[in-house]
This record gives C-alpha cells, structure tokens and sequence, in this order.
C-alpha cells in the first residue's frame, strides 16, 4: 500500500502509509513503504527526505528540498513501530529524522520559533511563510522524548500561540498558507496561494485535537463552522476574504475531521467515524485513517 497523489509519490503520502501500517499491526506493508521510501526519496547528505517521486521523465526525484510534515508523519511513525516491534533501527532512524528538524526545518520570526515548510525557500528578508497543517503535535512531542531540547518544548508552544492568532474572516479560521512578518509579526493568508481554508487547512483542527491543543474557543469556532452547513454539506473550501465558498460534495476525509471536532448529528464515534471507500482519493482516505488514529490515541485504543 504505497500511497500516491495524481501522478507522483510524496513523502506525506509515504508518512501516512508508515503511520497506518504500524497502528494497524501491519509490518509487511510498513517495510514495503519503508524500502520504496529509502529506495528513490532518501538524501545523501541528511536523515530527510526529497518530498516527491514523478514518474514520468528520466529524473524521478529532481525536487531534493524535503517537506516538513512529511518528515514529522515519518518520524511519528517510526518512532511507534519501533516501539510495538521492539526494533532498535526503527528508533535510531526516527531519532535522525527528528534531529535533522530541529537542524534544518526550524527558524525564528520575530520572537517566535517556527517550523519551516522545507529547508529550502518560503522566506523573504523580512517574512516567512508557514503552514500550520505541519504542526503535528504528537509528532513534535514524540520528537521531544527521542531528541531532547528546549526547542520543541518552545515549536509546541508558540505554534499553539500561532493558531490562536491566525484565524481571519467571518468564520475565524485558519488559511492554507500564513505569512508572518519577521518584525512586526503581522499575519495575513500568504501571497501566493488562494487566501483559503481548504486543502492544507482542514488538517490544522485535527492535529490540534488530536495533540491536545484545544481549548474551548478553539472548539467553538469550528463547531460553529461546522454545523453551519444544511445536511452537513460542509464546503471543501470558504475564501477567507470574499466569504466565497465552494458548493460541491464535501469530501469524505473532511467530514472525518469534522466529526472528531465538533461536527453533530452523526451518532456514537468512533463507529461514526467514516471509513475509506472506492471513491476516496489519496488525500480523504488519508484525511480519514488519520482521524481513526487520532481517536484511538485520545481514547486509549489500540486496535489490535
């Protein structure tokens, strides 16, 4: 179960397939991933990880800059299976990727310290530009336990502060993509990309809910969210300066997320929790098998 996106591999999507693989028991898939992932996405110079595979053309992996949530689902995932297979190399390899982070995917803007998207680019002189979808908070405190330092202690905190603050429009929420001025540390939705919660930023509930950093005004945002919508028809993306917002089929993952963060009506979780079907893409099966996790962790389960 190699997971794959359009017509490349990514290494979020390798990240999520060890992720799966482990909390499900499954070791075969895990090393089948695992070999790939070493195979055609591993760097000479570092722990990480080139953040895609095209297979078309005769350089496969010409983009060598790594993808920051990547390498924390990667190094989250090794860091369990070594734990449930009782194997060394697992730890010792999670352990690399998480102190290549704190080498190369951490930074400072204005006063606090942020995660990079990439060791490469998404910065001016003046400004950087985050995803808060990145901050996996399990992982970062998995990171905390394996490589100790002060600095994920300091990532947790002033990412939660982040989320706190970056919430923009009617609804209060967070956009894709967030650029922060390195001064000031005014926040707006990054030039660049659609000024929307969507695609990157459905995540940004889960992994809080999921790692705990949730506080009551956190819950009531996306609640108010998401029982907005007539038959929960929650849009798959709302335009947070126009208000737009787009009226097709909400995707199954983000009902996934939804429902684990405040979405009512949906009957006793976690059988209420959808599972993956033949209609899924890549991303709502991900979106979903994620949501399962973060359950399963919340509530003590190991579904074995």
């Amino acid at each position: 179960m190699i997971l794959a996106i359009k017509t490349f591999r990514i290494v979020q999507g390798q990240g999520y397939g060890l992720l799966c693989a482990q909390h499900y028991n499954d070791r075969e898939t895990f090393d089948l991933i695992l070999k790939w992932t070493d195979q055609w996405l591993s760097r000479p110079s570092d722990a990480l990880h080139s953040w895609r595979y095209v297979p078309e053309g005769t350089d496969h992996v010409a983009e060598k800059r790594c993808a920051t949530d990547g390498e924390l689902l990667m190094g989250l995932a090794l860091a369990r299976a070594a734990l449930r297979w009782n194997d060394t190399h697992l730890r010792e390899r999670s352990v690399a990727i998480y102190t290549d982070v704190l080498k190369l995917l951490v930074a400072r803007a204005g006063d606090k310290t942020i995660l990079r998207p990439a060791d490469v680019g998404f910065e001016t002189g003046g400004t950087h530009t985050v995803n808060l979808s990145y901050y996996i908070f399990p992982s970062l405190r998995a990171g905390a336990q394996l490589c100790p330092s002060p600095v994920w202690d300091t990532l947790i905190r002033d990412g939660a502060e982040l989320m706190q603050l970056a919430r923009f429009g009617m609804w209060k929420l967070p956009p894709d993509w967030l650029q922060i001025d390195n001064n000031s540390l005014d926040m707006i939705p990054a030039p660049g990309w659609p000024p929307r919660f969507s695609f990157d930023a459905i995540r940004v509930p889960l992994h809080a809910w999921w790692g705990n950093i949730w506080d009551e005004n956190t819950a009531g945002i996306y609640h108010r969210f998401w029982n907005a919508w007539p038959d929960h028809n929650i849009p798959a993306w709302v335009d947070l300066e126009t208000g737009e917002r787009n009226n097709g089929a909400t995707p199954g993952g983000y009902m996934a997320v939804a429902i684990c963060t405040g979405l009512e009506g949906i009957g006793p979780l976690p059988q209420g929790l959808p599972d993956i079907t033949p209609y899924d893409d890549y991303y709502s099966a991900s979106l979903k098998r994620l949501a399962h996790i973060a359950w399963d962790d919340r509530n003590n389960s190991d579904p074995r």
